[in-house]
């Protein structure tokens, strides 16, 4: 017996109505770095590497608005991206600044930002 509410629904979404950047893949390692550089006028980067301060790896910090951010694992960035990061963050040439922060309820993750080291010229 066939319900007429099972019918599947697609929904379209257009990209341009949610104003999200187009923005091309980094290909170069210089591409990375020139990202990390970049000053951070509004609070919001392409890139913004996180130490968790409980397992001590580097995580990429998502704005997701509303103050909320999602933490993703750099092994779901491209190896450009992530081999980058990895090799500054071991090198020392990527720092922690700021107060050790957390989203979430209590127990959840410490994270602390990471930014290239100003006394490093790159």
């Amino acid at each position: 017996m066939s319900n007429s509410n099972d019918a599947e629904t697609t929904i379209t979404i257009n990209r341009d109505s949610f104003n999200i950047p187009k923005t091309k893949p980094f290909e170069t390692r210089d591409e990375v770095v020139d990202e990390l550089a970049k000053p951070n006028k509004s609070g919001i980067k392409r890139l913004n590497p996180v130490l968790n301060m409980i397992d001590k790896k580097v995580y990429m910090s998502v704005y997701m608005g509303m103050g909320n951010a999602e933490h993703f694992s750099l092994d779901m960035y491209p190896d450009v991206v992530r081999n980058t990061i990895e090799e500054l963050y071991v090198m020392g040439e990527l720092v922690k600044y700021g107060e050790a922060y957390t989203y979430g309820p209590p127990g959840s993750p410490l994270f602390v930002m990471l930014k290239l080291d100003p006394s490093i010229p790159f």
